[in-house]
């Protein structure tokens, strides 16, 4: 069965293995594809700011208003801002691990 590929991962994806066979792309886009919508939104939201912004200046409500999700949501879904910006980080760098 194909999965929708998020947003996030519009270019095509080669498969970047590991020594043992991982594919680290393809691992953090399934985990994508497998978060609730409102959870996959949020860190899309915050992949896009960190084309333009450092992890130390994304504001939650930033996100929240760009998202347009509310802050009980985020806070269901993350632990904290942080835990959401780490996340969005893994899923953002992977696209660019070069084999």
């Amino acid at each position: 069965m194909m999965s929708t590929v998020p947003t996030i991962f519009t270019e095509p994806v080669f498969g970047f293995t590991n020594t043992r066979g991982f594919d680290i792309r393809e691992y953090y886009r399934e985990m994508l594809s497998s978060f609730h919508p409102t959870k996959r939104l949020l860190v899309e939201t915050v992949v896009a700011m960190l084309d333009t912004k450092k992890p130390n200046e994304i504001l939650a409500d930033e996100v929240l208003e760009t998202s347009g999700v509310s802050k009980g949501s985020m806070y269901h879904h993350f632990e904290d801002l942080q835990d959401l910006v780490e996340t969005a980080q893994l899923i953002r760098y992977s696209k660019w691990i070069d084999a």
